[in-house]
């Protein structure tokens, strides 16, 4: 967290998050049928006003987690300051009727921002009730399920942009969902977009996809970072490529290494890898990846602060699964050299052979981060 003795700014940004409210009235029968029935979704929309403070005029990248309930305001965090909830803004129904099993459709969730920075946003996830009485409707073998395709959407400062939620209730849904209601929170995660005129990516360039963002600007402690932001999407991924070490013989490196910054994930406290395209004959191409991952090196990997990973001294898997270095089975790069001793680091068409990368999961993320400090070889990367 950065000190600062005194604030020069203060910038204020409203992002509105959603109290979803679902209920399903009981099924009616008749003729020994079941007759579809009416789903009432309620939309409460409830701001928050999300506190940044700058030093002079060199701003950190500052990032929102926040949570919304039908029952109460919740408060998100942020790296530096804190979330000061406002109360609800105001209220709309939206009416699905005929319901039933097989039935799906969608709503239309409004993100405002009010402030005066310029905002990334996403929907990071979904939160179910599952304890109700009458039982849930998320509940159960065959539940009603929420979802949204939207991805990262920018929002300018002032601007609003609309999040399409998708609902599916299971064809096979049983006579046990007959009377049941769902109460579910959506997740709004919102990240200060990059500041112009601040961005040095030093070789390294930004790929993405499935809804994924990222990109370089001012980092949650200062200075300028590498983000990514992977969304709730299945399959999102982000990633910085450096193509400048194609070559590069891997048993020359004598340092590999690299820090990152989690502020928030789905899945249980990952980080992003360094993964390294190989070419084990020299012919230029690439034949393996090694994939090096915090979460396998014998520490865990910490929130909302930075850690540092020396990979070259870390446990790899490899694609192929060369010397038994599989994804459960991680080792160190020498097991790697000692089947392959002239392996480098090769780039390909998609890009430069050295990555820092998120996702790629069939498991979405839901991912924010960082990384910087990269070391390859005798090479430095600050993004300053």
């Amino acid at each position: 967290m950065c000190k600062m003795s005194e604030f020069y700014d203060q910038f204020l940004w409203t992002c509105y998050t959603d109290c979803l409210s679902m209920k399903l009235d009981k099924f009616a029968w008749k003729g020994g049928k079941k007759m579809k029935t009416r789903l009432t979704l309620s939309v409460a929309l409830i701001v928050l006003i999300i506190v940044i403070m700058g030093f002079g005029v060199t701003f950190a990248l500052f990032t929102d987690s926040a949570q919304s309930s039908t029952s109460a305001l919740a408060a998100g965090t942020l790296v530096i300051d804190s979330v000061t909830p406002q109360g609800a803004v105001f209220s709309t129904d939206i009416h699905y009727s005929n319901l039933a099993p097989g039935d799906t459709g969608s709503g239309t969730l409004t993100v405002i921002n009010n402030g005066s920075l310029d905002a990334l946003v996403s929907i990071s996830g979904f939160v179910y009730d599952t304890d109700t009485n009458p039982a849930s409707l998320f509940g159960g073998a065959t539940p009603l399920a929420l979802s949204e395709t939207n991805g990262i959407i920018p929002i300018s400062a002032g601007g609003t942009a609309d999040f399409t939620i998708n609902y599916s209730f299971p064809s096979d849904a049983g006579n046990s969902y007959q009377g049941n209601f769902g109460t579910a929170t959506i997740n709004v995660h919102a990240i200060q977009a990059p500041n112009s005129g601040t961005v040095n990516s030093q070789g390294w360039t930004l790929g993405t996809g499935y809804g994924a963002g990222g990109g370089f600007t001012s980092g949650p402690t200062g200075g300028t970072s590498a983000y990514f932001v992977t969304g709730s999407q299945p399959y999102g991924w982000a990633e910085i490529r450096n193509p400048n070490f194609t070559g590069t013989q891997l048993s020359s490196l004598s340092a590999l290494s690299y820090m990152t910054y989690v502020s928030g994930s789905a899945v249980s406290q990952v980080a992003p890898w360094m993964i390294l395209n190989i070419d084990i004959n020299d012919d230029g191409e690439w034949d393996d990846l090694l994939y090096f991952e915090p979460q396998d090196q014998g520490q865990s990997v910490l929130l909302n602060q930075w850690q540092t990973w020396d990979a070259l001294n870390g446990s790899w898997w490899s694609v192929d699964g060369v010397a038994g270095m599989t994804s459960v089975n991680p080792k160190a790069i020498s097991e790697y050299l000692n089947v392959y001793p002239n392996a480098k680091i090769v780039n390909s068409s998609a890009g430069g052979g050295v990555r820092v990368a998120a996702g790629f999961q069939s498991v979405p993320w839901n991912f924010v981060g960082y990384a910087d400090n990269i070391t390859v070889g005798g090479s430095f990367f600050d993004f300053e």
